[in-house]
């Protein structure tokens, strides 16, 4: 009975297959927490339109709250039982409710008492650079180059560029790092990122910072890319074989509908969110990389289980002060609470060693 849903999660876009589920959880799953009961009433999934595979299960057991671990709506779970399928297509917010449009049958609509938005984020686009997956690539791509380029340039000195940047270094290619701005990985402890560098430099990285790209020319055999530097100075070309651009991550709420039902959003897209999550329409709530704070899975993740108690009545709360971030390189670098930077600027005593 969908009208008698509690929630009703939009989720994450990059999986493989498009879902709208409701469903009951099993007694028997012990191992799958972060969850929240109302009685006689199942959770809708209702999938973005990109969503594929399989949707994250945020689950309702009708038998009270359960936090063996700590897993909320952002955690993989998957559906290991039986859901009746009641849409597959896009969703959108019409109003105060969600609107799902199968591929077959008839466009239905949600009726719900709260809705979370947690589509997740899309790689952040260049303009003027086409992304092909092929010669140019976005994250997704570097991950499946059919052979080891011998030339990379990485268009992005932040975490997924240099992760991956100097994977393919370690296996052979030629990388060139282009950041716009003076230092790699903002948002590090500056010292971290000083010592990070030459670590790189050394592995055989090479960096142009202060340098932003102007021109893509793929015409030919190689790629040539045209930069200049972000001040004032001569412009230079650069050849490789395949380009990684990696800006960046941006909000996914394209086609959600989020101004036809009045929800504010800031100026780079992301959902406009109190304290509770909860959006200006006061039955929506947003988590995740929809929200303003890093775009950390396991932040997305705490923020699932903090809305979940929520909107069951409870006291949900995020400690972001100490969520932690990984850069996956080689050695890894790993860090939690403010930097020497954040700490001077919001004029806090402290001490270092």
């Amino acid at each position: 009975d969908v009208s008698r849903a509690a929630i009703v999660v939009l989720t994450f876009p990059e999986l493989e297959r498009v879902e709208a589920v409701t469903a009951r959880m099993p007694t028997q799953l012990p191992y799958i927490s972060g969850l929240l009961s109302f009685r006689e009433a199942p959770v809708i999934l209702a999938a973005h339109e990109k969503l594929r595979h399989r949707p994250d299960a945020f689950l309702f057991d009708g038998q009270g709250i359960a936090h063996p671990r700590r897993m909320g709506i952002a955690s993989h779970v998957g559906l290991w039982w039986d859901a009746p399928t009641i849409g597959c297509g896009k969703t959108r917010l019409v109003g105060e409710h969600g609107e799902v449009a199968p591929d077959k049958g008839h466009k239905q609509t949600l009726e719900t008492r709260a809705i979370v938005i947690a589509t997740g984020s899309d790689v952040a686009r260049v303009p003027g650079i086409d992304v092909d997956e092929k010669r140019i690539v976005s994250s997704t791509g570097a991950l499946s180059l059919p052979k080891v380029p011998k030339r990379m340039i990485v268009i992005g000195g932040g975490y997924i560029g240099l992760e991956l940047g100097s994977v393919w270094s370690r296996l052979g290619a030629k990388v060139t790092v282009v950041e716009m701005l003076h230092t790699i990985t903002p948002g590090l402890d500056g010292e971290l990122a000083k010592q990070l560098q030459k670590i790189l430099k050394k592995q055989g990285l090479s960096f142009k910072l202060g340098a932003k790209v102007t021109k893509v020319d793929t015409s030919g055999k190689s790629v040539k890319l045209t930069i200049e530097p972000a001040g004032s100075g001569e412009a230079e070309t650069l050849e490789c074989d395949v380009v990684l651009v990696s800006i960046g991550r941006v909000p996914n709420t394209a086609g959600l509908g989020l101004s036809n039902a009045g929800i504010e959003t800031h100026a780079r897209g992301r959902i406009v969110v109190d304290h509770n999550f909860q959006t200006n329409v006061p039955s929506v709530y947003a988590i995740g990389d929809v929200i303003a704070g890093p775009m950390l899975a396991h932040k997305a993740e705490e923020e699932g289980v903090a809305v979940a108690e929520i909107v069951g009545g409870k006291s949900g709360h995020v400690n972001y002060d100490v969520s932690p971030s990984v850069l996956y390189t080689s050695p890894e670098v790993a860090s939690v609470g403010k930097t020497d930077e954040q700490l001077k600027e919001d004029g806090l005593a402290y001490k270092v060693g």
